[in-house]
Order: structure tokens, then sequence, then C-alpha cells
């Protein structure tokens, strides 16, 4: 064991206890007074960092996101033969904050050996005996005694600027024959989020994706999967390119909060008041169109933007109570190119397309595609949009769900989801899956039947990658008008609205138009006159065709 004085003077004191006289075996020492040893004032730039009792060992303790410069021993001028220097940089790790180390070196002359002109790998050989700086920047436990460091530098090459793989640090200057003046370099505490992406240049927990750069990765909440930190505000955006959407599937989410929708149907801001995830589509004028927010194991659905949306936002938020952190979210994202039509999809091989909605019909069957087996495939992205006359309006009916994976009450919809959108320009009104019986054991069939505000409806189905799949669903959609007379079509018996005669020539025992526990379409249009008058309308169209 050596130790240095920190100045001209060094007092030894000795002590002696009661211990039996066998282990009283005292110690020997040898001291050295000397002149070149390493000037302390030429090389502290805060002598508290100062580790007492070696030669030049400092320890730079974070204060929050702060900087400062760490040299050799006498830079600029050539340092001593002989002397080796340990500096330990240590970021803050605790239950708010979370750092790395982030090295700069600014100059840098380290000879490790008489070499007129070293090669680049020559370099990066440098041998234990003559002078280097080590690196460690692994996180966990090492020995910077006995341990080989991860980086090694020697020779006049600056190293480039590296960051620390945790709160952690240590640079150990090693001093040979051959001198030199040896390093410059400047420190930063960043704070670590242990996010992917391109983060803010204030440190902010801002992350950027763009398709120009990287056409899938990962994102997640701060720290995942281990806890995220109180009184967090992180935002995640997604840029598309032109002739691109981006398609995001979260995989997990655990984010605390004391109360989410009571059926997980509801996306308002009031649902979880806590801490809570939020998604948005983002027009090119900067509109920002509101998906949902999501907390506690409320696993958003799989989304794919707004044909028209420049970019997806993403928004996580955690309250200063320490007590309800969790492990948050995680995600995935990839962009695609952009859907065609109003009913067209992205589909993997051997899956059944969406069939797109016929401009100008009055009423229509909206299935779910499936593949061979019978079941709708992965990274699927169907988008049906409905658009009848000003005067009427849309209504939606799932008459035949036969399951979409997840559970609304349970894990969320993350490997699937449906989302009905009642105008063109709001946020969707509805987003659901579930097991074959979900419709009937939520809200007495609440989910079954959407009607737009306007004339417009839209509906989307969205599937992620690596599920199981399911048997999907059946919809039938109606134009519908609240005329009291209802001449001209069929008066539905239970929610009173009027809807086209031509959903004759759809209906049938399973189908109807009319909604839940309502067959007032059916027995119309099973009626003689009724018959009659579809095959009137029938043989008018073959004539029409024939005269053509």
């Amino acid at each position: 064991m050596e130790i240095f004085s920190f100045g001209e003077d060094l007092l030894v004191h000795f002590s002696s206890s009661l211990a039996p006289l066998h282990e009283n075996r005292g110690f020997n020492a040898t001291f050295e007074f000397s002149t070149s040893y390493v000037d302390l004032g030429l090389l502290l730039e805060h002598p508290s960092h100062f580790i007492r009792g070696t030669e030049c060992d400092q320890k730079i303790r974070s204060t929050g996101v702060s900087s400062g410069m760490i040299r050799s021993p006498r830079y600029p001028n050539l340092y001593k033969a002989g002397t080796t220097c340990r500096y330990y940089l240590d970021g803050m790790k605790n239950s708010q904050s979370l750092e790395r180390v982030k090295l700069d070196f600014l100059d840098f002359q380290v000879p490790g050996a008489n070499v007129a002109e070293p090669s680049a790998e020559y370099r990066q050989k440098c041998s234990d005996d003559e002078s280097h700086v080590g690196l460690f920047l692994r996180d966990g436990e090492y020995d910077v005694e006995t341990d080989q460091p991860d980086k090694k530098w020697c020779n006049d090459m600056i190293p480039a600027n590296l960051s620390s793989l945790g709160p952690h640090m240590v640079l150990v200057f090693h001093a040979g024959e051959q001198r030199g003046k040896g390093f410059l370099a400047k420190y930063i505490f960043e704070t670590d989020y242990g996010i992917q992406g391109t983060p803010a240049p204030d440190g902010s927990c801002y992350f950027t994706y763009e398709a120009s750069a990287q056409l899938d990765g990962k994102f997640n909440s701060p720290r995942n999967p281990a806890n995220y930190p109180p009184a967090m505000d992180c935002a995640y955006i997604f840029k598309t390119r032109p002739g691109y959407q981006v398609r995001l599937q979260f995989t997990t989410c655990k984010v605390e909060s004391t109360h989410m929708s009571p059926n997980g149907l509801y996306l308002g801001k009031d649902a979880c008041p806590e801490d809570w995830i939020e998604v948005y589509n983002v027009m090119p004028e900067g509109e920002e169109r509101f998906v949902g927010r999501y907390c506690k194991h409320q696993v958003p659905g799989p989304l794919t933007s707004d044909t028209d949306a420049q970019q997806v936002k993403v928004l996580f938020h955690s309250d200063s109570d320490l007590a309800t952190v969790s492990q948050g979210f995680s995600g995935q994202y990839r962009f695609v190119p952009r859907l065609k039509t109003a009913g067209s999809m992205k589909k993997d091989e051997g899956a059944t397309a969406c069939e797109p909605i016929q401009e100008g019909a009055k009423a229509g069957i909206i299935s779910s595609p499936v593949s061979s087996n019978a079941k709708y495939a992965g990274r699927l992205s169907c988008n049906w949009e409905i658009k009848v006359e000003e005067n009427e309006r849309v209504m939606v009916y799932f008459h035949n769900w036969q399951g979409v994976e997840g559970s609304m009450l349970d894990r969320g919809c993350g490997n699937a989801v449906v989302r009905v959108y009642n105008m063109s320009s709001e946020s969707p009104s509805a987003e659901f899956c579930g097991a074959e019986d979900a419709m009937q054991t939520l809200a007495n069939g609440e989910f079954q039947m959407f009607y737009s505000k306007g004339p417009y409806l839209r509906m989307t189905f969205t599937t992620g990658v690596n599920i199981a799949g399911g048997k999907g669903f059946q919809a039938t959609w109606a134009a519908f008008s609240e005329d009291e007379a209802c001449s001209d079509g069929i008066r539905c018996a239970v929610n009173r609205i009027c809807i086209s005669k031509s959903v004759c020539g759809l209906a049938t025992d399973q189908v109807s138009f009319c909604g839940l526990d309502d067959e007032s379409d059916r027995k119309y249009c099973s009626a003689p006159a009724a018959a009659a008058v579809q095959l009137l309308l029938f043989a008018a169209a073959i004539a029409i065709t024939t005269i053509l």
C-alpha cells in the first residue's frame, strides 16, 4: 500500500488496542521525500475531487447534469515517467435520476513507444508498460488494478467521443518511459433514459424517429423494464416521409393509475389521471388528432397512422408520487408504404384482402380478412371509409363477432384492435377487442352498434406481428335518416331510424341492418311485395345491361 501526502507534510498516527499480545505485530514502512511526485496544484480543477492518500487519483461525483475538465499531470507540459492516475467519474443513480458519463478528448499526446510515425493500427496496441490511457465503460463490477480496460489508447490520435454503459466511468492514465504532454478531456454527466432514438440536444426526454434514417426499431418508457422515475414527461415523435405511414405496436404496458375506463372502451383524457400514455396523429398543418389515453395493464392497440398524417406523437407522463411508479411500456415501430385506397390494406401472403366500400352504396357488409386457416393474419391495416348523403348518417352493427385477440378489461388490445371514428377529423370513439362473447358481456351490446354524427364514419382493423390470430368479425353498415315519414325506406322499430330498401338484397336470417334485437328489415324484405320490387329492380338492371 502506498500513501502520498497532499502537501509538504504527512502525519502518521499509530494507536494500539487491547488485543492479545501475539496479534500485536505492528507495521514497517519506508518513506521518501521527493519533488518528482505529481504537483496537485497543476492537476486538480477542484481540490475536493482528490482522493487523499493517493498520488493523483480523483473521484468526481455528479451534481446533476454537470460537466468539467480532467487532464493528465502537468498538462500541457510533459508529464513525468512512472506515474499512474485514476479518474473515477460517478453519475447519479437513484429513484429519480439516472445518468451516464460522456467523455470528449480535446487534446491527446501519449507516446506509447519510440516510433517515428506509428500507424493507426499500432496506436491501438499499447502495452501495459508503455504510456497509455485506459477507459472502463462497462456497467457492473470490475477491478481497475487487474482487469483490462474496455478501451486503450496511446500516441497522438485523439480518441472518439465515448459514453459509459452505466452511471460510472473510470479513466486510468499510466506514464511510461516515453513522455508527452498527456491529455485534456471534458466530461459530461447527462441524463440516461435508456431509450433508443435520437435524443433532444437539451437533454430532455424527447426522442425522434425518422423514416429517412431508419425504417424500424424499438421505443420504451424511461429505464424500462426497470421502473420509470416519478415526475416525468417524455415525447416520442415518429416522422414519416412522402408515400409512407408509420405502424406502432406496444408490446408491454404497466403504467400505474388509480383508475381507467370502467369498460376499457373509453379513451378520453380523464380516464387515467395520474400516469398515462397518449397517442396522436399529427397532420401536415400541425393539427394533433387524439387517438387515446392508456394506463395500468391496458396495452394500446396497434396503430397505423392516418394516410394524411406526417407524424405520430406518443406522450408519456408520470406524476410526482414515487410510490406509484412501475415498469412503464415498450413497443416497436415500422415505417411502411402508404395505403392507396380507403378499403385497402397491407397484408401477409395468403390473407384475403379487405373489401372496399362501394361508392354510392346505401348499405354493405364489412368483414375482417382471413387467411387459409380461417383466421386473420398479422400486420394487417384495414381502413374502411363510409361516406353518405349530407342529410344522412351511418350506423354500424357488429352482428357476428367471433373474436379479436385481447381483452379490454384485462390486458388491452396489444395484438389486434378495431377502431371506430364518428367523424373524419375526430378521435376514435371506440377501440375494442375480445373473445367471442365479449359483445354480450360488455354493457348490454353497447359496443355492437355505432352511429356517426354526420355523413361519414370510418372503421379500421389493425393487427400486430407475432400474433396468434382470431376468427375476426362481420359488421353491417347502413345509411339512415330520421325522416318521420320514411315513405321510401324501411322503418326500424327499435331505434326508429329509416334505412334504404336496398338492404333487401343483402339481408338474410343471419344479417340485419336495423341493429340489435330488431328484425324490421328482415320482415320487410321477406314480404311478397318487397320480393316483387326486388325482382323488378333485378330485371331492370339486366335490361339496362343488355341495351348497353
